[in-house]
């Protein structure tokens, strides 16, 4: 995340925060994101210089206009006219690291071999939420070279709880006892 990340998306949190929409800012913000993802020709679009600034504004507006709140299409027409578009995703997590700091919410990923069922990450998510004491918004990423077991990072902290790791543990006390 740059610094012009943390700026703009740290502005836009802060307004959304003084006006009370939080919340409604970062789903809609989401879901702009989301669309954008789907549709990396119109993120060109906005930043194309060669397309007058005017239409550019016009195709926001005829997009979102009465579909995200006016401070959100307020923004996305700044960082249009400033070419800065593409950098959606970067002002996206800006704003939810703001709100998430605000708001006790903290981000944590589960690796794991397969995909975790609904029941298993809500365990997963219980026990954080106890560890850490705070809401926990669990992701959870497939890596089949784990085995099994699962890896969990949240905070800048790794939990390692996966098949491989015990199986180089074994590994490495077979190697050390050997020698």
């Amino acid at each position: 995340m740059t610094e012009l990340h943390r700026a703009y998306g740290g502005a836009l949190y802060e307004l959304s925060r003084d006006e009370g929409i939080e919340r409604e800012m970062l789903s809609e913000l989401g879901v702009v994101s989301s669309i954008i993802k789907e549709n990396p020709d119109f993120a060109k679009l906005m930043n194309l210089a060669s397309v007058p600034e005017e239409e550019r504004l016009k195709s926001l507006d005829a997009c979102f206009r009465g579909r995200v709140q006016p401070y959100l299409l307020n923004f996305l027409k700044l960082i249009a006219e400033r070419g800065s578009f593409g950098d959606l995703p970067g002002f996206l997590a800006a704003f939810r690291e703001r709100y998430n700091a605000d708001n006790g919410v903290v981000s944590a990923e589960a690796v794991t071999a397969r995909a975790l069922t609904a029941k298993e990450t809500e365990l997963i998510k219980e026990k954080l939420e106890k560890l850490s004491g705070k809401k926990v918004v669990l992701t959870n990423r497939e890596d089949p070279s784990l085995l099994g077991g699962v890896l969990l990072t949240m905070e800048g902290r790794q939990y390692d709880g996966s098949v491989r790791r015990r199986l180089e543990e074994i590994e490495k006390s077979l190697s050390d006892s050997v020698l």
